[in-house]
């Protein structure tokens, strides 16, 4: 699955590459679909392509070609973390992965599933690819990835972090409220509620020792 405002893309049998673009729209192989707006998502499931828009309509089609057919949501159910599981292993692809507290570790080899841990301390092993993990706000858990997430198409989405922040969207200030730090270990971001105010980690990337600002965002939903 892919969230509006990645730039990850999808890519279907015949190697067409579909992605979202900043105004909305499904694009394929970087040209923008006319018929399409309000795109908020997009999923490859059993060689369809499907776009949800923000009025939770679904609709998909077979080849850049074809017109698009409406339809009932394709994705498999949500997969809930329950508090108390300590450690929990998903293979599938195309999921959605929700924990809303407890302390957790997670095994995923599957791709383009779309990863929300909040209220304690995760730990993530990705052995998959191409996933999207919906990061906390502030004080309300953080992640930890084993391994270099951003060498393997994951994408971090930052909304949710910076909407608890006083952060107005302005690219020129974001530095006021995001921070990067690297250490031996790897690299850990932290969230200011303040421009400029002290920052609260939530989420360290094992491995990424020279990662900055610049390089998370460019993996980054802001």
């Amino acid at each position: 699955m892919v969230l509006a405002g990645a730039t990850a893309a999808i890519t279907d049998a015949s190697g067409n590459q579909w992605t979202i673009t900043a105004t909305g729209q499904v694009a394929v192989n970087g040209v923008a679909d006319a018929t399409t707006a309000n795109v908020t998502e997009l999923a490859y499931v059993n060689q369809e392509v499907w776009q949800e828009n923000a009025s939770n309509l679904w609709w998909s089609k077979t080849s850049p070609t074809a017109s698009w057919a409406s339809g009932a949501n394709p994705l498999p159910a949500p997969i809930t973390i329950a508090a108390g599981t300590a450690s929990d292993t998903v293979s599938q692809s195309q999921v959605s992965i929700v924990a809303t507290s407890g302390n957790h570790m997670l095994f995923l080899s599957g791709s383009g599933d779309i990863v929300s841990l909040t209220g304690g301390t995760n730990t993530v092993t990705d052995t998959g690819g191409g996933n999207t993990y919906i990061l906390p706000a502030a004080g309300n858990g953080s992640d930890i990835f084993t391994s270099n997430i951003l060498n393997t198409g994951d994408t971090l989405d930052l909304k949710t972090a910076l909407a608890a922040t006083q952060w107005t969207g302005s690219a020129s200030t974001l530095s006021k409220f995001l921070t990067v730090t690297d250490s031996a270990q790897g690299a850990t971001l932290s969230i200011s509620a303040t421009s400029g105010g002290s920052g609260v980690a939530i989420a360290t990337i094992q491995g990424a020792t020279t990662a900055d600002l610049t390089n998370v965002l460019a993996h980054s939903i802001t």
